[in-house]
């Protein structure tokens, strides 16, 4: 993914998904473009520059994704990706993480369920209730062995809201 960032600065600098998926939010372009990155940088105005230097940070070992590296992968490895971010106190974040990012050579706007690859935004450790939830990593969703439907539609809500999970008790 880095060297595929690194290569396309220009393209992954005014991905489409950014024209696409924040219709729903009230940020700034400025600011939505902020939200794609796994670091935060002071000035974001020279896109093609972070892009590169999000390439290079993509390559340290135990620094972790973000939007612009899933655009990235879905590139790399030729096939749409469904980002699925649960539904969490803060609804902007989703409707920019939450969706389909189509491969840089995608020609066609139609999205092949069978071709779709779903990773699930995740964390680590417990969410607080009433918290932004902050991801540390991916995890790949995959359908159950002999399940004859699709593992899951293009509906938004499909993914309900995390459930506050209660803690063991202590003895």
């Amino acid at each position: 993914m880095a060297a595929e960032l690194y290569l396309e600065a220009d393209f992954y600098a005014r991905h489409p998904y950014f024209e696409n998926n924040f219709k729903k939010c009230n940020y700034s372009e400025s600011t939505r473009f902020a939200i794609a990155l796994s670091s935060d940088y002071e000035d974001v105005r020279n896109r093609r520059d972070v892009v590169v230097q999000e390439a290079t940070i993509t390559c340290r070992n135990g620094k972790w994704g973000a939007m612009l590296q899933i655009m990235a992968l879905a590139s790399v490895i030729s096939r749409p990706i469904f980002a699925v971010y649960p539904d969490t106190v803060n609804h902007a974040v989703r409707s920019f993480c939450h969706g389909v990012v189509k491969p840089k050579m995608q020609l066609s706007n139609q999205v092949s369920k069978e071709d779709m690859v779903f990773i699930m935004w995740a964390r680590t450790s417990l969410v607080p209730q009433n918290a932004t939830l902050e991801p540390n990593h991916f995890v790949p969703l995959m359908p159950s062995v002999g399940c004859n439907r699709p593992p899951f539609s293009f509906d938004e809500n499909e993914f309900p809201p995390l459930q506050k999970i209660s803690e063991p008790s202590k003895r």
